[in-house]
């Protein structure tokens, strides 16, 4: 039996808190090797190390039997191992051919060989099925699913030994996670070893729907130890996360957010119907055509799901409605009251809040402390006057917000460049729901993207209470279980128009999916 890699009693610490702590295991030569934990379980440390980005206080690495504790990530790299983040990492005003092939672009006599460039860029791109993406469109053109694809499509290119994933189909939709899928298979064969960071158990175990399973064998973490290193063949998905979470998951709580325990409540059938939060009409963006003539309507108490390919004007269309977007046209009212001066400082006063998809370059300050954070959108509400600031009552307010929502934090004042994707998300929650008055049109855009399984159901029945409470919400996900969960009712776009509604009693993810690749839903 050959190891690629064998992990030795690492140990790292921040401060007075274990990230890590005498963790060992060993990943077989060709494994697809899946690291699962809870948020603060010591994945994203791990990967950090072997990518080079950080050093271990203790233990030691053997990559292919030789000793291995990379310096930077250049000599990661040059060791054959590749790290593809789930934080997005690219140059947004370069072509997308230059961001494929940084480090590595072609040149002779110190001038660049563009056509070279373009056509590798090309067959890169190719390989992982990217047809639709223009190598010399700049990289902020792309949505964020096709920048993580493109990503990928660039480190499997590096013909590396070890590829390391973390949560690579966040953003990617069915059909580009299935390809993924099926690359991996490919490097499998090749002889190339992957380890993989999901929350995504469909993905870890497979199941009927996804059509595709990418592990064979996975490693547990929790509170920065070494749980378990065994073969995923017979086990479930609950067994896991047992492991992952030191308990078992309680049913009742997922049962509280079933499809069953949804209550679909039309206006028709209602003696008093809610009054509408929300209205659009006719929003479009003229400008880069990503949406065009969309019109809802979204009531107290309601939580809308909107789903849709990437690509499809999701995201583009909640930015237009918070004011991110100022070239949109098209009405939108407020609790009955038009909302024509559509900025994100404007939102606040009408009680509007958005919780962006990508919370390390639009949500957070990541060199701040997680007080400072949450406090940014509402910082006055401490200030006296005069420049002053009450710390004090700034922190307390702060730690009883994340004591509620159960972020894991060494202090408040810890930077939140040092919490996990999950507890950085779980502070955009507490800042949000922090704002006074309680916001009453919550716009939530991939809520629980790098969220593991036990937060995952926190912030469902999270989205629940909030809509018990009159609040009406509205959910964008690329996972259509997540959206059936949620959900009173949904709307499906489509090349940036609505391709279908679907009330509470006809969704399903087969219903979903149909609309979102253009066929019609049988009535």
């Amino acid at each position: 039996m050959r190891f690629i890699l064998e992990v030795q009693s690492i140990g790292k610490h921040f401060g007075g808190v274990a990230a890590l702590s005498d963790v060992s295991f060993a990943m077989q030569d060709g494994q697809r090797h899946a690291l699962l934990g809870e948020n603060g379980a010591g994945k994203s440390t791990l990967i950090k190390i072997l990518a080079g980005q950080q050093r271990a206080d203790s233990g030691s690495i053997l990559l292919d039997g030789e000793r291995y504790m990379p310096t930077s990530p250049a000599a990661a790299r040059q060791a054959g191992v590749v790290l593809v983040p789930q934080e997005l990492s690219y140059c947004p005003n370069l072509p997308v051919s230059e961001n494929l092939m940084l480090g590595e672009l072609p040149s002779r006599l110190g001038f660049l060989r563009r056509g070279e460039m373009r056509a590798e860029a090309l067959r890169r791109l190719e390989r992982l099925g990217l047809t639709e993406i223009n190598p010399d469109w700049p990289m902020s053109r792309l949505s964020t699913g096709q920048a993580q694809a493109t990503q990928i499509a660039g480190a499997i290119a590096r013909q590396p030994k070890l590829l390391l994933l973390d949560e690579p189909t966040s953003a990617l939709s069915r059909g580009e996670a299935t390809k993924l899928a099926q690359i991996l298979a490919q490097l499998k064969t090749e002889g190339v070893s992957v380890l993989y960071v999901s929350h995504r158990m469909e993905e870890i175990f497979g199941s009927p729907d996804s059509g595709f399973t990418l592990c064979d064998t996975s490693t547990v973490l929790r509170d920065g130890r070494h749980v378990e290193t065994a073969p995923l063949r017979g086990r479930s998905s609950d067994d896991v996360v047992k492991l992952m979470i030191g308990r078992e998951l309680k049913h009742e709580l997922l049962e509280h957010l079933s499809a069953e325990r949804l209550r679909e409540t039309p206006a028709s059938t209602m003696v008093w119907a809610p009054p509408v939060r929300l209205k659009i009409e006719n929003l479009c963006d003229p400008q880069r055509r990503r949406f065009e003539g969309i019109s809802l309507d979204l009531r107290a108490g309601e939580v809308l799901g909107v789903a849709g390919l990437v690509g499809s004007g999701r995201t583009e269309l909640a930015r237009a409605i918070v004011g991110l977007d100022r070239g949109a046209t098209g009405d939108v009212w407020l609790d009955g009251k038009r909302y024509d001066e559509r900025s994100v400082r404007a939102s606040l006063t009408r009680g509007l809040v958005y919780l962006t998809e990508d919370r390390k370059r639009e949500g957070l300050v990541l060199g701040m402390s997680g007080t400072a954070n949450w406090s940014l959108p509402f910082v006055s509400r401490f200030s006296p006057g005069a420049g002053l600031l009450r710390r004090g009552g700034e922190r307390r307010e702060a730690s009883a917000a994340f004591e509620s929502l159960k972020v894991k934090s060494a202090h408040p004042d810890s930077p939140v460049l040092s919490l996990s994707g999950g507890n950085q998300q779980k502070v955009l929650f507490a800042r949000w729901l922090s704002v006074q008055p309680e916001p009453g049109i919550i716009i939530l855009d991939e809520p629980t993207r790098g969220v593991d399984v036990g937060s995952k159901a926190e912030i469902h029945r999270l989205i629940s209470e909030l809509s018990t409470r009159g609040a009406a919400v509205l959910v964008i996900s690329s996972d259509l279980p997540e959206l059936l969960a949620v959900s009173s009712k949904m709307v499906v776009l489509r090349r940036g128009a609505i391709a279908g509604w679907l009330k509470r009693s006809e969704m399903s993810e087969h219903a979903a999916a149909k609309l979102m690749v253009g066929g019609a839903v049988a009535t």
